[in-house]
């Protein structure tokens, strides 16, 4: 199995970008590549007897990558804009298109390039993506592959007076991509600053602006600039996940004097 995490960093089988293979390259109507991977293992389990003549010198095993159309197959996957995605063979590689109408239902051969498969000499798959892909809710950790009958190995054994036997099988979901969603936590961020000599103490949480400093304490709490007594300061802002405290003058904050995120 060779799975892909669209998130940034590299995570599964995530290959630095840097060393993205040629042939995942240049494909025509094709943005940057997100990203790639391989598992550096085999997608086919294989037994092969060669009998007494023995393998080929050269070529007595070959994997390739097959379809079941010339004219595209549904992927099962879509776009985050819910687009269909299509398989089509070009050259050794397969590449996923994105389909033509209002939801992707027809192949289109020139489509957008969404992703591309290839398969080594060793029958080690590999993944480039270079589009986000429609994964379902409700859990962070989404994983989805290609269909499974979508995507086909070809596999052909060659003896060595040059018989040669090929089967296929059905790989698609060894293919599978993964996406950690976003990830919104209602925390407390806190700030210590000194500032003429005094120092100062702020905190909130980052949604609600909840403070759990008394002001009577000689703590701030949000849009209390007289709170404590310290006329000059309106301590937090509040952004997701971001705390500011800032120095005010009359209405406006004249300077930022600290921030945390």
């Amino acid at each position: 199995v060779t799975i892909h995490d669209e998130t940034s960093g590299l995570q599964d089988d995530d290959q630095p970008l840097a060393s993205l293979p040629s042939y995942f390259k240049g494909l025509v109507n094709a943005g940057p590549a997100i990203g790639w991977a391989e598992d550096g293992e085999a997608g086919v389990s294989l037994g092969v007897d060669f009998g007494a003549d023995g393998p080929a010198s050269s070529g007595a095993i070959v994997y390739d990558l097959s379809l079941t159309s010339a004219t595209g197959v549904d992927s099962g996957l879509k776009t985050t804009a819910g687009l269909s995605i299509w398989l089509f063979q070009e050259g050794d590689i397969v590449v996923g298109r994105v389909g033509s109408g209002a939801t992707g239902e027809t192949p289109n051969s020139g489509g957008a390039v969404a992703l591309a498969v290839n398969i080594q000499d060793d029958g080690d798959l590999q993944v480039a993506q270079y589009l986000a892909l429609q994964h379902p809710t409700g859990d962070h950790d989404e994983d989805i592959g290609i269909a499974l009958a979508a995507l086909q190995a070809k596999v052909t054994v060659t003896d060595k007076d040059g018989d040669p036997v090929s089967k296929t099988g059905d790989i698609g979901n060894l293919v599978r991509f993964d996406d950690d969603g976003p990830d919104a936590r209602s925390d407390f961020d806190n700030i210590q600053t000194t500032d003429g000599g005094a120092t100062f103490f702020a905190d909130g949480n980052v949604i609600t602006g909840a403070s759990t400093i008394d002001p009577g304490e000689g703590g701030d709490t949000v849009g209390a600039g007289q709170a404590g007594g310290r006329a000059p300061h309106d301590p937090v802002q509040l952004g997701l996940g971001l705390v500011t405290y800032v120095e005010m003058c009359g209405l406006a904050p004249s300077r930022v004097l600290a921030s945390l995120n």
